[in-house]
């Protein structure tokens, strides 16, 4: 390889290299007096959040049921114990951690319309945690009556993105 392409190839990786540390932020925000954060596609945005976990008291968890896969773009509503909404936000990743008063909450999950709702309390010290899974198929599966293979789910389009981050970081390794 000549050290021109070799150049060529720096700067290419050296330009688009913002474009993904950009994705890769965390973000805080706020609605009314719940802070949140979400996301985890990502080994970096992943270790991004587990390194703020302990200024948060509530941790939620989405994933596919049986193979542990974590999802994205959850739908999240949380209520206080008269009903009031809290947060209600789409999960930017598998993972959301939350900054709540003391007192008992409703969360709701939803993905692909399907719906999940857990209680929990949040004490004034201490933390909780609830892990949402959901039954998916994610593979073609034969039709044997017709030998055709149907599409059961679609693709997760932060999945993909999250891949496609993996490979990039595994070939800058290389």
């Amino acid at each position: 390889m000549t050290r021109l392409n070799q150049a060529l190839i720096l700067a290419t990786m050296l330009f688009n290299y913002p474009v993904f540390s950009d994705e890769n932020q965390i973000t805080p925000q706020s609605q009314g007096e719940a802070n949140f954060i979400s996301g985890g596609v990502g080994s970096d945005e992943q270790d991004a959040i587990k390194a703020v976990r302990g200024e948060y008291n509530l941790s939620l968890l989405f994933s596919a049921q049986g193979t542990g896969e974590y999802l994205s773009d959850a739908e999240v509503n949380i209520t206080d114990s008269s009903g009031n909404p809290v947060l209600d936000t789409v999960a930017k990743g598998p993972m959301l951690l939350a900054k709540l008063k003391p007192g008992n909450y409703t969360v709701t999950a939803e993905l692909e319309g399907k719906v999940s709702r857990k209680k929990v309390k949040i004490g004034k010290k201490g933390k909780s945690a609830l892990s949402f899974a959901w039954l998916t198929v994610d593979v073609c599966q034969p039709n044997t009556k017709a030998g055709k293979h149907y599409l059961i789910r679609p693709f997760n389009v932060r999945t993909v993105r999250a891949e496609l981050v993996e490979a990039e970081q595994a070939f800058k390794q290389a």
